[in-house]
């Protein structure tokens, strides 16, 4: 688990430097877009991004807000889709 957080670590804190000021006093204010941005990111590995595996559904930008609505699910087409996407994530984070 250490190896794990280790390599977490080695991909947030470039992401926090770049955004950071000069004098890196303000890197706590950076930490929110950085994990977010971070948890949004889709990697090679699984095909999902931490998002999607812990939410089921896509995550939201800002541009999602302002499109236009999409036609509503039913609550069968809606159990159906998350079944689908619940069975292909754990497939994906058990390899």
């Amino acid at each position: 688990a250490n190896g794990q957080c280790e390599r977490h670590n080695g991909t947030l804190v470039p992401n926090l430097i770049a955004l950071s000021n000069h004098s890196r006093s303000n890197w706590d204010e950076k930490l929110l877009p950085t994990t977010y941005n971070y948890n949004t990111t889709r990697p090679n590995s699984t095909g999902y991004t931490p998002f999607e595996l812990m939410f089921t559904r896509s995550p939201r930008f800002m541009f999602d807000f302002i499109s236009p609505p999409s036609v509503p699910l039913t609550t069968d087409t809606y159990r159906k889709t998350m079944q689908q996407f619940m069975e292909h994530t754990l497939l994906a984070a058990r390899n």
